[in-house]
């Protein structure tokens, strides 16, 4: 039996055609030497007129034609189980790998045939995925254990959202935040790094041989002709600990709670003000992705207890000063807040070292530490990604009924952050303003926030083709703040702390010793080194 069964399907019939050729080719020069442990089977779908879909097998290199497209999942199950069955290459570990264009959490373009307008759904394909993984005894073919690799030669599939659907079907995946260029992974040198390796190939082996050999192909092109990319693993195994589903379910479960606690700060009037700064703040300087519609995770976090660090710092000073004072006890229990807050971003971000090992070449990815999350910009942008959001289980809870904690923040966030219509009647070069102060529409937000928004609430803009006017019962920024005249603005940091220079130190005060000692994390050296990594509000 051999170590591994390493299956390839390029999805090819649009602009990748030619780039997926010189993949094949690479594949067909090294992986024919063949050691005993490693059999490797491709599947291609060509752009060109009139020429249907072939499999290889390279341990006897030659091709099949096949009748099927290759946007279907029945064809990539079909794929599986001709390459394992048919072929009997039965094996230790399975792993396989999709070339061809991805969408990370939107839906429409993964895997897409250009020919017949058709792509794969990620959640049709975790499905299929969890199905012949199954050791349950059932109807069809099985490969009765999980995969030790997928992964996804396609541009921005490594997202949470993407991840959280394949959890439990692989050990690993690979993948890249960023964009991946025409020409994909550079198959031959990543079988020839494998072929290289004595003894036992282990998942976390291969994977990472996937990475360092992404990285080796496209070095020239970072220092000759301005190339960025990245590529990361990311370890979905079950892991022991207080929470039974693993190490990467603690960063669902983490980003669920700390949406929970962002909503309810953000729709709470006495901590709006703070909220709306601070996490404007944070995503302005953290790490974007898909042309600034996802965040890095654990950059964003850092940034968001950056922020709220330095908020905290400011408060302690007036409470020292104030301390009898209503405007001390106040002060005091946003700190609170503060402090929940910041010890669940410092937990989400202990996580994500633990299950990431990020690459990168090139300033574009720089701050990026494996996994990204959708947070667009404006509630427009979210209208637009609503209905294919909604079709990841991440979105939703457990029963599919309501939103999940994520998700209810970006509604109440980009809803109460957007600025009201415009009205009244211009005189001159003067414009008269009004503030339109009806009842909230479509979701009562303000009397619980923590209230799960219904699914039927989510989609009501889409289904009736009408725009879900947005949250009018707030005070409106740069108009009334801290003052009742509201002849000025307040800047909402007098005495700015600059984030990942000087953080809020575990005794309430900070930590100016620069970013020298800043090394404890591996991956993303730039936060502080007294976040314990042992300790996590996850566990609570």
């Amino acid at each position: 039996m051999k170590d591994w069964t390493i299956m390839i399907y390029m999805a090819g019939n649009n602009n990748l055609s030619d780039d997926m050729v010189a993949g094949l080719k690479g594949i067909e020069n090294c992986a024919k030497i063949d050691d005993g442990r490693i059999a490797v089977t491709a599947y291609y779908d060509t752009a060109a007129i009139g020429i249907p879909p072939v499999v290889c097998d390279f341990t006897d290199p030659r091709f099949e034609e096949r009748a099927e497209q290759s946007v279907s999942v029945d064809s990539i199950r079909d794929f599986i189980e001709w390459s394992v069955r048919d072929r009997g290459h039965v094996a230790r570990n399975y792993a396989i790998i999709f070339s061809g264009h991805g969408d990370g959490y939107q839906k429409g373009n993964f895997l897409c045939d250009m020919n017949v307008r058709k792509s794969v759904r990620i959640a049709e394909l975790a499905a299929m995925l969890q199905k012949i993984t199954s050791n349950r005894p059932g109807q069809g073919f099985r490969l009765g254990r999980r995969f030790g690799m997928i992964g996804f030669d396609s541009c921005v599939m490594n997202t949470l959202e993407v991840l959280y659907e394949l959890k439990g079907v692989t050990d690993f995946v690979v993948g890249s935040q960023g964009f991946v260029p025409n020409a994909g992974w550079d198959y031959g040198t990543f079988f020839r790094r494998v072929t290289e390796v004595t003894g036992k190939i282990e998942p976390q082996v291969l994977a990472r041989n996937v990475c360092e050999a992404f990285i080796d192909a496209n070095r020239p092109f970072a220092f000759r002709s301005g190339r960025s990319v990245d590529i990361s693993t990311i370890d979905l195994r079950p892991q022991k600990g207080k929470l039974s589903s693993g190490g990467f379910d603690r960063i669902a479960v983490g980003i669920d709670r700390l949406g929970r606690k962002l909503a309810d700060l953000v729709a709470n009037p006495k901590t709006c003000r703070l909220a709306e700064s601070a996490i404007l703040a944070s995503h302005w300087k953290c790490q974007t992705t898909i042309f600034d519609q996802a965040v890095d995770i654990a950059d964003f976090c850092a940034a968001v207890a950056a922020e709220l660090g330095a908020r905290s710092a400011e408060n302690q000073l007036l409470i020292e000063n104030l301390s009898d004072s209503a405007v001390a006890a106040t002060l005091r229990l946003e700190n609170k807040s503060i402090a929940r807050i910041n010890y669940l971003c410092k937990s989400i971000v202990n996580e994500v070292e633990n299950v990431a090992e990020f690459h990168s070449l090139g300033p574009e990815m720089q701050w990026g530490s494996g996994i990204s999350l959708f947070f667009p910009w404006s509630y427009r942008s979210f209208e637009l990604s609503r209905e294919n959001y909604l079709d990841y289980a991440f979105a939703v809870t457990n029963d599919g009924t309501a939103a999940s904690g994520w998700l209810t923040f970006l509604e109440v966030y980009l809803q109460l952050t957007m600025r009201p219509i415009r009205a009244g009647e211009a005189s001159g070069k003067k414009q008269r303003l009004h503030y339109d102060d009806r009842e909230l529409g479509a979701i009562e937000i303000s009397k619980r926030p923590r209230s799960l928004f219904t699914i039927g609430h989510l989609a009501a803009a889409a289904g009736d083709g009408k725009f879900t006017p947005p949250y009018v019962k707030f005070t409106p920024p740069y108009v009334k703040f801290l003052g009742e005249d509201g002849s000025r603005f307040t800047p909402p940091y007098v005495k700015f702390t600059p984030p990942y220079v000087k953080l809020q130190a575990s005794n309430g005060g900070t930590d100016s010793t620069g970013l020298a000692n800043f090394g404890r994390f591996k991956n993303f050296p730039w936060f502080p080194v007294d976040w314990d990594p042992t300790d996590s509000a996850l566990d609570e």
